[in-house]
């Protein structure tokens, strides 16, 4: 149960921080490439309220989740039985589905304002960031996923 705990918490962690480390990223990218096609205050009032939450949120939920992920890995290392562990398949399939929802509204997203022309150098940065981000974790997920079956094989 211990475990099946960590991992839970590892995992909403995870979502809290890449949640607020794309909001501090579009703050940035609103901050030093304005979209002239949006109202600047209203960009500038939505990202100044969040900062702060975003900051907290980065500050709190990163070392918590590094923690258990360098503890869980560790764990892994040991004794590869914990791979099998239901709730942590459960939560690795989870995530690639909500990533890959993710990346496919970002890329859809993406050619709808290219084709529509109201395609910006903000706009382009913004679904950039998202990617990134969200792709690293799908990557990261997908890479453990495949190491997993590997081993089960």
């Amino acid at each position: 149960m211990w475990i099946t705990f960590q991992y839970v918490v590892e995992f909403i962690t995870l979502y809290i921080w890449a949640t607020a480390f794309g909001g501090v990223v579009h703050f940035a990218i609103d901050q030093r490439f304005p979209d002239p096609l949006k109202i600047a205050t209203y960009t500038s009032l939505i990202g100044s309220y969040f900062m702060p939450g975003y900051l907290s949120a980065l500050i709190v939920a990163f070392p918590i989740f590094a923690s258990l992920y360098l503890i869980l890995k560790k764990q892994e290392g040991q004794n590869s039985e914990i791979k099998n562990i239901k709730i942590r398949k459960v939560l690795i399939y989870f995530t690639l589905v909500i990533a890959f929802i993710i990346l496919i509204s970002q890329l859809i997203s993406g050619v709808f304002s290219f084709l529509n022309g109201s395609a910006s150098l903000n706009s382009f940065l913004h679904i950039l960031a998202t990617i990134l981000i969200v792709g690293s974790i799908f990557l990261g997920f997908l890479f453990s996923v495949k190491e997993d079956r590997k081993i089960n094989a």
